[in-house]
């Protein structure tokens, strides 16, 4: 904190707020600082979590007292909020898949955004010739218009053969999230266990707040904790959702050979494609 004044600011507090979105009520913490004139200072102080999420730390008052700390006068300051992710434990879980399963699948409608491949549907780029490009790729028509061959790169198909459904419908406790730390660990020990398969998926949840239907594609452990930002910000909801029949309804272009569901009660089912049931309970 600076001090920009000519008098030393010998007693002064902090208030904060700190709030995990999971819970109703946030925790109130003082700091008390010196600062001299035309100085700065900082303050380290510990936070704590009792549960994983999305942690916000926001300066609610600053006052300044006089020097036997008898009374304190409000200074109106900016409310600044930054935000800490405490993260839930993650064991990639041992899941036992057939890739074989997914390998009958010869349509894919998902393209790898780093890699060209050989599938003409799609254009990935299109760059000069180099040394050993095909013929059969020059791309005649930019050719033409250009001083140089052009060459026309096509997609690499990524397969994305399973789905992981997180049901996060929960009438008993629908504005917080008390199971977090338990749902959370393995929903991403499950995404986690798939990754180290080798198999790209979608994780799919519903967002009450936008009433929508959500999907992200995991396909490297990047993807994990950008999942993880996703699902800080999601509560539970006490309405009942079908998540495979919306999920079908949105994205009906989507063919997938294995699924999961998480519930609330924890408990993980496992089961086909569209309309194979949910076959095999795992947890």
């Amino acid at each position: 904190m600076d001090n920009c004044g000519n008098i030393p600011l010998l007693r002064a507090k902090l208030d904060l707020a700190v709030k995990n979105y999971y819970h109703k009520k946030a925790v109130k913490k003082k700091i008390r600082l010196q600062i001299n004139k035309k100085d700065a200072t900082s303050s380290i102080f510990k936070l704590s979590s009792n549960n994983c999420g999305r942690l916000s730390v926001s300066i609610k008052n600053f006052f300044v007292g006089d020097l036997l700390g008898v009374f304190y006068l409000p200074v109106k300051i900016k409310e600044k909020k930054l935000f800490i992710h405490v993260l839930p434990d993650i064991e990639p879980m041992n899941l036992n898949i057939d890739k074989n399963i997914w390998n009958i699948m010869e349509d894919s409608h998902f393209y790898d955004l780093n890699k060209a491949g050989d599938d003409p549907s799609e254009v990935f780029q299109i760059r000069a010739y180099r040394k050993g490009d095909r013929i059969k790729n020059i791309y005649w028509k930019l050719t033409s218009r250009s001083e140089e061959l052009m060459i026309k790169e096509f997609s690499r198909p990524v397969l994305c053969p399973a789905v992981l459904f997180l049901d996060m419908m929960d009438k008993n406790s629908p504005n917080e999230f008390l199971k977090a730390d338990n749902y959370l660990e393995k929903a991403l020990s499950v995404s986690s266990g798939l990754l180290e398969k080798d198999c790209c998926h979608m994780v799919v949840y519903y967002d009450a707040v936008s009433g929508c239907i959500q999907r992200i594609k995991i396909e490297k452990e990047d993807h994990i904790y950008e999942l993880t930002d996703h699902l800080f910000q999601m509560l539970p909801y006490e309405k009942d959702i079908d998540l495979e029949e919306h999920y079908h309804l949105e994205y009906p272009q989507h063919q997938y050979s294995i699924s999961y569901l998480l519930n609330m009660h924890m408990e993980l089912w496992e089961g086909g494609g569209y309309s194979c049931g949910r076959e095999k309970k795992l947890l």
